[in-house]
């Protein structure tokens, strides 16, 4: 009887040693996955559910030892919904192990500068691993373009919210670090005209330059005569203008448009990136008010309205030698106009210095 017995456990435990070989063995296959895969877990789904969906996504071979290989390797942990990344190959032991660790994927947001408010909302209802509504009442330039991260499933509403505590966090830094006698008092105006300086050039290099024309102009109670804001006037942000800018657009007035109106637009007309806020804040020492596309992707600056125009001169010449544009180049438009001999009254709302007769309108 106790032979029988014993010969009964060796068996028992043979198989017992086959039996955890085998799922040992078969814990560490490769999978058949031959690329990795980010597979999204909908909250409440169950343990068969994900075993499921694991082998319709090619990440298990087989569904029916999922709960298994769970119990017997992660059934301690609850298994987090989410999106995770599997890699090629994975073994069910490194899948279950990716699940139980309740790592998900981190995706980028990227919000880019000079985008409008009504752009970053267009970016964030297209994007599907994002979910519910963006807020309605986010004022224009109060979202800082950088890079955001985030998981499958979180809220539009608390991405902007986001984007609006960097935008704080960062002109608490900045605001008192900036130059004194500049002609504006409140953030707002400075983030208008950082706005302006965005929308003007996209060459990092040149956005000192082109902010301390603007602040020369206030200074000198000119207007600043910037063809973005016209866009804006017209558009409101909404989308592009789709078209280029005409005369009628630079003599139709708008609360926007600065060919129109004194000093600055009643708020930003984009997100301004913090280059362009830093070149408002902390203007170069220049004493140009004018200036003009080169043709070569940048701007000719100049201190008098005579070098102004010998500058769009060179430009027209440099736009001839190319092909013939179907439409005239807007940055030629403006300059025409020669200056006029009278004063023009100082911004409302803008503390103006050194007052002195309007310079011609200078060609953006």
């Amino acid at each position: 009887m106790r032979k029988k017995l014993l010969i009964g456990l060796l068996l028992i435990g043979s198989l017992m040693i086959v039996l955890g070989v085998t799922l040992s063995q078969l814990a560490d296959k490769p999978s058949p996955l031959a690329a990795k895969r980010d597979v999204v877990l909908p909250e409440g789904t169950g343990i068969i559910e994900i075993g499921k969906l694991m082998e319709k996504e090619g990440v298990v071979e087989s569904r029916y030892f999922f709960p298994f290989f769970y119990v017997l390797l992660e059934f301690h942990r609850p298994l987090k919904a989410g999106e995770y990344e599997f890699a090629a190959g994975a073994s069910y032991r490194q899948v279950m192990s990716t699940l139980g660790s309740g790592i998900t994927v981190v995706r980028k947001f990227t919000v880019p500068e000079g985008i409008t408010v009504a752009q970053v909302y267009k970016l964030l209802q297209e994007n599907p691993a994002l979910k519910g509504n963006v807020p309605s009442n986010v004022a224009e330039g109060t979202l800082l373009p950088e890079t955001y991260y985030y998981s499958y499933g979180d809220s539009r509403a608390w991405l902007i919210e986001r984007m609006q505590k960097s935008h704080e966090k960062f002109m608490s830094e900045v605001w008192p670090k900036r130059a004194s006698n500049l002609p504006f008092t409140t953030q707002q105006e400075a983030l208008t005209l950082a706005s302006i300086v965005e929308k003007e050039t996209g060459l990092s290099g040149e956005r000192g330059k082109v902010a301390a024309v603007f602040i020369n102009r206030l200074h000198k109670g000119m207007k600043l005569q910037a063809d973005p804001t016209v866009i804006y006037g017209i558009t409101k942000g909404q989308n592009d203008l789709g078209r280029s800018i005409t005369r009628a657009d630079l003599n139709t007035p708008t609360p926007y448009n600065t060919y129109t109106i004194p000093g600055l637009p009643p708020t930003p007309i984009t997100n301004p990136g913090k280059d362009s806020i830093h070149a408002v804040l902390n203007p170069l020492d220049t004493k140009d008010l004018f200036f003009v596309a080169d043709g070569k992707g940048g701007h000719s600056f100049s201190e008098s309205y005579a070098q102004h125009d010998q500058n769009v001169t060179e430009y027209r010449k440099q736009i001839k030698k190319e092909v013939a544009p179907k439409q005239p180049a807007r940055e030629a438009l403006p300059a025409a106009l020669p200056p006029k001999k009278k004063k023009v009254s100082a911004p409302k709302s803008l503390p103006v210095k050194n007052q002195s007769p309007a310079a011609a309108t200078p060609a953006q």
